[in-house]
């Protein structure tokens, strides 16, 4: 029986006689990502190292090998912790001098199951030795007969603890596949698991398994010739087992590999097609769960490709062999990638002339690929490894940019940039980088999306670099676009994760874009000032003014650029002087908003609105909340210096007591709205605000899309907060509306966040709404929160995404109030104004209100004991309160 030993010793040491010393290096593959490789054996020259079996997880590559040394086989291992590769020993624990061959590894959950081919009893048998995560356990044999038949050339597969092996048996005058599960406990009883009756071989198995099922794969020449046969164990049964190879001649498959992911099953075997030109070709075939496809060339060449290896990860199947060149008589190591669309071009791994490379194995994870073969370059076999570290591309939100940024005119030829990362190990190769208007779905292409410009190539990107690629786009049609950049769009890239490779952004597209509206006092009179349009087709603008910040009469124009003449007509001027109006006393608010009118008729819709008010200080002290909040924050001092005060006091937000500045004090703190101040004059003077009212309104009458009437379902937005802080929002249904158009919910923790410069600027809080629903309730937004300041609208779209009439803004805004006094100016114009006797009984554990009647210019105090109607005052906005209470307490505020 030792004539079997020297034939797997020997067997495997493929075209010895071409052993010899030559110090080369391999030649480079084009791809740059294959690291250079790497001698893992170390034993002294002229020893052998043969048939290497690798296996990966979470970065650690563990190998073994069978080592030639001291007159005997025995078996190795070494492994890569992530750094570096640590010292090799012996695992198969032998002093004697019978030989270990054939190792095969598996890992699972961080434990090493390792099985071979063991001669120590004066046959071959199965062993098997587990390392738990700490130690290596004791080495056992798991095939068992008592005679002296042989068991030999192992596989091994591992999941969840629980290991499964195959070998082959001689025990019946024949060669047959045996199969042995340890349960997690302990080992079954083996069974034979091929079927045939007679003298017919098996071998050379291959076993893959998930989920708990098992596939395994052998060689069977039951048919006068070498075919691939495989059976299936679904978890209770083994199925029939049948032929996959196709042939319908005498060619012969051999040596096959098999893979299992999602249920797909995929094997490689070399077929041994034209005896008279000695031809080995290889073959690839799989299983999707229902039947088997065709079995397809994958190596077709006058030459040798033997013994292929195969791994599959997330659909992408990676395959390596060895192969010889007639002419030559030297085997090298080759690789191919299918990326899940197509075969690559096929790789040399190891080839130097006049050197043999042989009997690959291969493992991968995370795209990364190991490969591990036997090589003669130094006169004897060593075991060598060479990885592939691939890229990884990476998009976000961020890399994204639009030039012009957005909104944007509609038909605007708008710039998209897009920034790719390479943050992977591995330099990237040549990628595709593909732009929609809109979801492209998945398979890419597949959804809705409109892809812009053509594919564009980036032609490399080195590791922890990036690259920036740009197509054009002309802008439309009006709403909001959401803009996707896909890198490697067909997915022929393997890279470690492939989950970052598509980002996309929102740019809003505007059918008429109305300018900004800017607004400041100078003496008497109010400034407005607008943004400049492109001249193109615009005509002039339309002013509209009114002393209501949520009531404009949009079909009485204030001011036409075109017909007013204060100083001549000029369609398209910029500025606007509102004489007087700055201390017009008789209208202490005026509020302004814009549109632009078009050469052809359209009309924009609005600008963001503005507005003014004018306050009187008496001598003495009056008390105010601002109602505007400031273009331009003013800072205590400045309003000291413009008002001739003699000091302010306000109310400290956060501190929740009164400041005062002024007689030298140098705490300039900056206004804020909504705030209380005391202002303390010498003489009796006047002081105008500027700013931004606490309600936008936006509105456009396009004849095909109005969206809310202003006069009516504009002003029906409700809001309401349940008790977790959820917000629902509920409006009456416009006029417009019809199906398939839908409404867009928007929020904003600033009264004039709505509006940016210029367009909207938002934050979308909900999905679409669909016509024919008006409520909505938005969750997690925190209202019933302290401190919390939020203000809604909804805009509604019809079905080509152009944008309508918005409803007018609705705010909640919750104080909490400390025990004691707390000061504070509601910043919101309530729906329903209640008297002070009301927030007393609403306010819990309020004890009373002491406010600033602004008619008589005094404070007055009403407690909860007080009868109703004495000293209870109507509160309205705008003016200054202190809250007393027997405990932390807080109240919502609902309003405009």
């Amino acid at each position: 029986m030792k004539k079997i030993s020297t034939l797997v010793i020997i067997g495997l040491f493929v075209s010895a006689i071409f052993l010899g010393y030559h110090d080369l290096e391999p030649e480079i593959s084009a791809n740059a990502e294959w690291l250079p490789e790497i001698r893992l054996s170390t034993n002294p020259e002229l020893d052998y190292q043969v048939a290497p079996s690798i296996a990966v997880e979470n970065g650690k590559v563990h190998v073994v090998w069978g080592d030639y040394s001291g007159g005997n086989t025995d078996i190795y291992y070494k492994y890569f912790d992530g750094t570096i590769w640590q010292p090799e020993q012996e695992i198969s624990n032998d002093s004697g001098t019978g030989d270990q061959a054939f190792a095969r590894i598996a890992v699972d959950n961080g434990k090493l199951h390792v099985v071979w081919m063991d001669f120590r009893d004066d046959d071959y048998d199965i062993y098997y030795r587990f390392y738990n995560g700490t130690d290596w356990e004791p080495v056992q044999e798991i095939s068992t007969d008592i005679g002296t038949e042989n068991q030999s050339y192992p596989a091994i597969a591992v999941e969840n603890d629980k290991a499964h092996v195959v070998w082959m048996d001689y025990g019946d005058g024949d060669w047959d596949i045996y199969y042995r599960f340890y349960n997690g406990i302990g080992w079954e009883p083996e069974q034979e698991i091929s079927t045939d009756i007679g003298s017919e071989t098996q071998f050379d198995p291959s076993l893959a398994v998930e989920n708990g099922k098992v596939h395994v794969v052998w060689e069977d020449n039951r048919d006068g010739d070498n075919d691939i046969y495989y059976r299936y164990y679904n978890g209770i049964d083994w199925q029939w087992e049948q032929v996959i190879s196709t042939d319908n001649a005498t060619e012969r498959q051999m040596s096959p590999s098999i893979a299992v992911e999602n249920g797909k099953v995929h094997v490689v075997w070399h077929e041994y097609e034209n005896v008279m030109f000695d031809i080995d070709d290889i073959y690839y075939r799989y299983f999707d769960g229902n039947f088997w496809h065709e079995d397809v060339p994958i190596i077709t060449n006058t030459s040798h490709s033997q013994f292929p290896k195969i791994a599959v990860e997330n659909n992408d199947i990676y395959v390596t062999w060895q192969r010889m060149e007639v002419a030559l008589g030297f085997y090298d190591i080759y690789y191919k990638h299918f990326n899940g669309v197509t075969w690559e071009q096929e790789i040399e791994i190891a080839g130097i002339p006049m050197v043999n490379n042989a009997n690959a194995a291969i493992a991968v994870e995370n795209a990364e690929v190991h490969i591990v073969w036997e090589d003669t370059r130094h006169g004897d076999w060593d075991v060598y490894y060479r990885r592939f570290v691939p890229p990884d591309f990476e998009i976000t939100i961020d890399d994204i940019k639009f030039a012009p940024p957005g909104p944007v005119l509609c038909g605007t030829d708008v710039t998209i940039n897009a920034t790719i990362h390479n943050i992977g190990a591995g330099n990237g190769p040549e990628v595709i980088v593909r732009f929609y208007d809109g979801d492209p779905g998945y398979p890419i292409g597949s959804g809705p999306g409109i892809q812009i410009d053509v594919d564009q190539i980036l032609f490399s990107i080195p590791s922890g670099e990036n690259r920036t690629v740009q197509v054009h786009w002309t802008a439309g049609p009006p709403g909001i676009h959401n803009i996707y950049v896909v890198i490697d769009p067909i997915d022929v890239i393997a890279e470690s994760n492939e989950t970052n490779n598509i980002a996309s952004k929102v740019l809003e597209i505007i059918a008429f874009l109305p300018p900004t509206l800017y607004i400041k006092a100078i003496g008497d009179d109010i400034i407005l000032n607008w943004t400049p349009l492109p001249t193109t087709g615009l005509s002039h603008y339309l002013l509209y003014r009114s002393t209501s910040q949520i009531e404009f009469d949009f079909s009485n124009v204030w001011v036409n650029t075109s017909l007013h003449n204060d100083s001549g007509v000029i369609p398209l001027r910029t500025t606007w002087n509102d004489t007087g109006a700055a201390f017009d006393i008789a209208h202490q608010q005026y509020y302004y908003t814009i549109r632009t009118v078009f050469k052809l008729g359209e009309i924009s819709s609005t600008s963001r609105t503005v507005g003014k008010w004018t306050k009187i200080f008496q001598k003495g002290v009056s008390t105010f909340s601002l109602p505007l909040e400031p273009l331009e924050s003013m800072t205590i001092d400045n309003c000291l210096n413009d008002m001739n005060a003699r000091y302010i006091k306000w109310m400290h937000p956060e501190l929740y007591k009164w400041m005062k500045h002024g007689d030298g004090c140098v705490n300039d703190t900056q206004m804020k709205l909504g705030e209380g101040y005391e202002v303390k004059f010498d003489t009796q003077t006047n002081y105008t605000f500027t700013g931004l009212p606490g309600a936008m309104v936006s509105y456009d009458d396009d004849i095909l899309f109005s969206g809310f009437d202003p006069d009516s379902e504009a002003k029906k937005l409700n809001v309401s907060v349940e008790v977790n802080g959820s917000v629902t929002l509920t409006w009456s249904e416009p006029l417009s509306m019809s199906v398939g158009d839908w409404y867009e919910v928007y929020f904003s923790n600033t009264r004039d966040g709505f509006f940016g410069t210029p367009g909207i600027h938002h934050n979308l809080t909900c999905p679409a709404i669909n016509f024919g629903t008006n409520t909505t309730t938005i969750t997690g937004l925190g209202a019933s929160d302290p401190g919390a300041r939020l203000y809604f609208i909804v805009v509604p779209f019809n079905a080509n995404g152009i944008r309508g009439s918005s409803t007018y803004s609705i705010s909640v805004w919750t104080e909490e109030y400390l025990q004691g006094y707390d000061t504070f100016g509601i910043p919101l114009k309530p729906d329903v104004n209640h008297t002070a006797d009301w927030y007393c009984d609403n306010i819990p554990d309020c004890v009373g209100i002491n406010y600033f009647n602004n008619s008589k210019e005094r404070w007055y105090w009403h407690s909860t004991i007080m009868p109703e109607g004495a000293f209870d005052c109507t509160l309205k906005m705008t003016e200054g309160y202190q809250v007393s209470t027997s405990g932390s307490t807080k109240f919502t505020f609902i309003g405009v």
